[in-house]
């Protein structure tokens, strides 16, 4: 998995809410308990550039985002522009998006904001045409909702400024695929900026690498490091003008045909405008490369073009989601035989098994795969796989992973475990007294594993019986003989 990789190289921003419920790099927490209450977050775009001879008003997405698994009851935004100077005109969201505005101030009412979700508002900001007074000013937005502890605000700034690309892209729903199964991405991009693009880069980025890209066109590039998919295009976008990328040549995501569910998977479109240096670059290596390109369409008449940056960012990026259903994974218990002989130490390796068809869900904030050890009677732990800890009182002793402490363990991949692999947990432990009751390991394999039956393995001392002696002296003047015995390989 590769979250948050920099959209920089191609000069786009990340400033898109939610996305951390995309990069699921921490263990496992469900050993957690369910938040009490929840936590709604206001989001606004940190700066908007609007050309101060601007004929359209520029639009901005304020939203508000449930940072926790628990639904948020009787959410309420409110969004204040009093802070605007007299140069800049907005016009809040009104009835039609269920908010009220009195004094520069809209308040907005939300009965419901699921887990994780982000719900937005837009507003409108540009010249007001008045020539005296202050270039910039701010705008701020305060969330709560019924069920949080507190009011959460954020503010962001607006300024005039001069003539620019301003290019921002569609939103892009939701999908839902089974395993194996491919969409078409669909991406528009419009300019509502005042000067023309000399090109443009569109990017399409996974989260996760049980999503999947093609990488069929002359004109794009993959990058397994980031996931991510880099396309341009030797196409002007002037002023009010819409592109989308054209059917006949679509942008494909594919959900992998192992890929365990049921999980939310997420992905992103970008946009970003190039200028003539860096397309006549990629230009030269896409005819070099050969192939079919990447069309967007309809296409445009060459208008006067100009080297300027987007003038913003954070409407250049849209992320969206895809969500897998059940997915089966046959997680299966790995026992060990362990040779008991008294005095030896063994490395004791057991663990999980997935006979699939899936690979196993790796470990979010919800859940992850995991398997209770225990080691049989008569072992003395002296190493512990780090990816274990001790249960000390019926509970998982979480500060002291790696450690050896009883003989009692839970561990938990850190990682899927792909489908026809095994992932085995190793401890260390020397035998110090007579055997006992044979200790077991059993698996935990989550919702994708309905085939508990295979879930448990035993760990199990062995007495391996002596089989040979042979005595000698040292010397024909020492005694007594010294005698050597030895045991069956185990």
């Amino acid at each position: 998995m590769h979250p948050f990789s920099t959209l920089s190289r191609i000069g786009l921003a990340t400033a898109v809410a939610g996305l951390a419920g995309f990069a699921a790099a921490a263990p496992a927490t469900a050993r957690e308990a369910a938040p009490a209450h929840t936590w709604v977050n206001p989001t606004l775009p940190y700066l908007t550039n609007v050309p101060s001879d601007a004929t359209k008003l520029k639009t901005i997405k304020v939203g508000v985002y449930n940072q926790t698994p628990l639904a948020a009851r009787n959410v309420t935004m409110k969004i204040d522009i009093t802070r605007l100077p007299e140069r800049i005109t907005a016009q809040l969201p009104g009835a039609d998006q269920g908010c009220t505005v009195s004094g520069g101030v809209a308040t907005c009412e939300l009965a419901e904001l699921a887990g994780g979700a982000t719900h937005h508002y837009t507003m409108e900001v540009g010249p007001s045409g008045v020539e005296a007074g202050e270039w910039s000013g701010r705008i701020s937005a305060t969330s709560w909702a019924e069920n949080t502890p507190g009011e959460q605000s954020t503010e962001a700034l607006v300024q005039l400024t001069g003539p620019g690309i301003d290019l921002v892209i569609g939103d892009i729903d939701d999908v839902a695929l089974a395993p194996g199964a491919s969409t078409d991405v669909p991406i528009g991009l419009r300019n509502v900026g005042n000067v023309t693009a000399d090109g443009v880069t569109v990017l399409l980025r996974a989260y996760n690498d049980h999503l999947e890209l093609a990488n069929s066109y002359s004109n794009c590039s993959y990058d397994p490091n980031y996931l991510e998919l880099l396309c341009f295009f030797d196409q002007p976008v002037g002023p009010d003008e819409t592109f989308v990328v054209d059917p006949a040549t679509p942008l494909r995501l594919k959900v992998a045909d192992a890929a365990p569910g049921p999980y939310t998977y997420g992905a992103e479109a970008g946009v970003a405008p190039l200028n003539a240096e860096e397309l006549a670059q990629k230009v030269s290596a896409a005819k070099k490369a050969g192939g079919e390109q990447l069309r967007l369409i309809p296409a445009t008449n060459k208008a006067a073009r100009a080297a300027y940056y987007d003038l913003n960012t954070d409407d250049n990026t849209s992320a969206f989601t895809v969500t897998v259903p059940l997915h089966r994974a046959d997680s299966i218990a790995v026992g060990a035989t362990v040779n008991g002989a008294s005095g030896r130490t063994e490395t004791i390796k057991v663990g999980i098994r997935n006979a699939g068809p899936a690979d196993t869900l790796g470990p979010d904030d919800n859940w992850g795969s995991s398997a209770l050890i225990t080691l049989p009677v008569g072992l003395t732990v002296r190493k512990v796989d780090s990816r274990c800890v001790p249960i000390v009182d019926g509970e998982p002793d979480w500060d002291q992973a790696g450690q050896p402490k009883g003989l009692v363990y839970r561990c938990e991949p850190l990682e899927d475990v792909a489908a026809g692999s095994t992932d085995l947990f190793a401890f260390t432990a020397d035998s110090t007294g007579p055997a006992g009751a044979a200790g077991s390991i059993v698996v935990d394999g989550g919702v994708q594993d309905p085939d508990t039956a295979n879930n448990t393995a035993s760990i199990s001392i062995v007495s391996v019986p002596v089989v040979g002696c042979q005595s000698s002296a040292r010397s024909r003047l020492v005694w007594p003989l010294v005698t050597r015995c030895w045991s069956a390989p185990v």
